[in-house]
């Protein structure tokens, strides 16, 4: 069915009951689709401008909403009395410095400054930004494992050094680290990279190369490369 939201969106996010969406537009706000009527405003202490580079997500339990956005990156709780929120967390971090990868449940923020993975821990006992090392090029792709509540997932990471490298996530401290597992090369550069739902393997994409790795070994258990007619 379609329907015409209130203004042209930048980014949306399924709510994970998919009853509603949560939007990016002129502001950011909860949208039902049902009912076809905003639910919750969630406020920015900013206008968001014109930049159209936005990014928007769910934690796995529908409870937050975290928006990365031109004029940096908020955290919402959805759940609460009234037509607006207001964010209880706020980053400098923001949609036009380059990609940014979310953990499932809103607790892990991953982006790149070159070859260095810096992660910042939303978590009570967080150290705030960490940043690991380990990559020789420039990083291309990050994700999060899958987790359950209250757990710390792992990281993978790919670069233009053809790697593979998956960090525990519960060793993040303040102070630089190079806790990785190193992965087996890629013929070329490495271009996507994910977890399986078990989480006990991650698959990972070069321009011509698909490998699919054992976490507990390290070695590919599955190699698929594609070849031009």
């Amino acid at each position: 069915q379609k329907k015409k939201l209130r203004c042209r969106p930048k980014a949306v996010a399924f709510h994970p009951s998919c009853t509603s969406l949560a939007v990016v537009g002129n502001e950011v706000f909860l949208w039902d689709y049902d009912k076809d009527a905003d639910l919750k405003v969630f406020h920015t202490d900013k206008k968001l401008g014109d930049a159209k580079q936005a990014h928007i997500a769910f934690s796995r339990d529908g409870k937050r909403v975290m928006a990365v956005l031109a004029i940096g990156t908020y955290l919402w709780n959805v759940p609460g009395p009234g037509p607006s929120a207001e964010p209880f967390r706020k980053l400098h971090t923001n949609s036009l410095s380059g990609f940014v990868a979310l953990s499932p449940y809103l607790d892990l923020l991953a982006t790149t400054e070159r070859n260095v993975l810096s992660v910042f821990s939303f978590k009570p006992t967080g150290q705030g930004w960490s940043r690991l090392k380990g990559h020789t090029e420039p990083i291309s792709c990050c994700s999060f494992g899958s987790t359950k509540p209250q757990e710390t997932p792992p990281i993978a990471s790919g670069g233009k050094d053809n790697t593979v490298r998956v960090w525990d996530a519960t060793l993040l401290t303040s102070a630089d680290s190079q806790n990785h597992r190193h992965m087996v090369s890629h013929p070329t550069s490495v271009t996507s990279c994910g977890f399986s739902t078990l989480g006990d393997s991650v698959i990972s994409c070069s321009m011509d190369t698909t490998y699919l790795w054992d976490l507990s070994t390290g070695e590919p258990v599955f190699q698929s490369t594609l070849r031009t007619p």
